[in-house]
């Protein structure tokens, strides 16, 4: 199953944060998953964190890159197109970074979200 990671579900699964759900775990550790994360995520926890809305150990996107690493998590790129057909979303999500993954699956591409 092709599975895109919710921005705090990654980060709650790489600190063993107890809000994660067992669902989430499960999914996370299955192997036989492809995982990814998206651009849109980490654009999110740059923001968050240099606005003081997220607290983060030094070393934090090492951290992040290392766990992309040891658990083969695929990058997600965000492309013009992608950008483009968020004209075209209703508003269910008013969240800009919501909203950006509510498209990435888009444009043939199919992804089961591991949420928190």
């Amino acid at each position: 199953m092709k599975t895109l990671l919710d921005t705090h579900a990654l980060l709650w699964l790489i600190t063993g944060d107890e809000r994660i759900s067992e669902t989430a775990k499960r999914i996370f550790l299955d192997q036989e998953n492809s995982l990814f994360f998206s651009m849109a995520s980490l654009w999110e926890i740059c923001i968050k964190k240099s606005l003081g809305k997220l607290s983060l150990k030094s070393g934090w996107l090492k951290a992040i890159q290392d766990e992309m690493k040891i658990n083969a998590i695929q990058w997600l790129p965000i492309e013009m197109l992608h950008c483009a057909e968020l004209t075209k979303l209703p508003f269910h999500h008013r969240d800009p970074f919501d909203r950006m993954l509510i498209d990435c699956p888009g444009h043939g591409r199919r992804y089961d979200p591991i949420e928190p």
